[in-house]
């Protein structure tokens, strides 16, 4: 068969087009059609969708620990996410193990209760009393921020055997600063109803030595 020119140039198209369509990359019809959304594609590989987005706002429970309830030592405590305890102490007051509080005896009336950060043990989580709270933080380090807040911003200015001194004030103060902060919708109910049942007799046994205090002023 004899080719002639027009011929051979059209045979020479046809072969170079064949083998180039053989050469594209496999994922090329992906990029064009759109089948391959949520690849990444450079140099032919492929690469998975990115899973570093953020998870967004941190929910955590907020609960209550009675520590020795109903004795004359007894201690309440506020603890957010299981294991960040927050409450109010004498400054001589230290836990000796983490989420374990040694009272020395015969505290001062007097004292000033200074606010603590406690790391709460999680095995004692059936200790703890649901207040069916949540706080919302946007990240770990809002979170983080405002546990210090929870520390260096709350007023313990009054001394222990007043109203507003004790330990049962700062954990009603401390969820008064997390309800203005947006961080909890309101200071629960059931807390609430809890500290106006049981703040004047616990006043009267651990701050005021179990003695009757006429002066004693109405727990809101």
């Amino acid at each position: 068969m004899i080719f002639t020119t027009p011929r051979l140039f059209a045979l020479f198209c046809l072969w170079t087009s064949f083998f180039a369509v053989g050469a594209l990359p496999a994922h090329s019809h992906e990029r064009r059609t759109g089948s391959g959304v949520g690849t990444s594609h450079t140099s032919g590989t492929s690469k998975a969708p990115s899973t570093d987005t953020k998870s967004g706002d941190e929910k955590v429970p907020v609960q209550l620990w009675v520590n020795h309830e109903g004795q004359s030592d007894e201690h309440w405590v506020l603890v957010i996410d299981k294991v960040y305890g927050f409450h109010a102490i004498a400054p001589e007051e230290k836990p000796a193990k983490p989420g374990q509080l040694e009272f020395k005896s015969g505290l001062d009336p007097q004292a000033k209760l200074k606010p603590q950060q406690l790391a709460y043990r999680p095995e004692k989580a059936d200790k703890l009393m649901n207040l069916d709270c949540d706080a919302t933080f946007k990240d770990q380090a809002d979170m983080t921020k405002v546990f210090g807040e929870l520390v260096t911003k709350i007023d313990m200015s009054k001394p222990a055997d007043e109203v507003g001194g004790n330990c049962m004030d700062y954990v009603k103060m401390a969820l008064e600063f997390l309800q203005k902060g947006d961080y909890i919708t309101s200071v629960p109910k059931i807390f609430t109803t809890y500290y106006n049942k049981n703040y004047n007799a616990v006043r009267k046994e651990v701050y005021l030595g179990g003695s009757s205090d006429e002066s004693t002023e109405e727990s809101e």
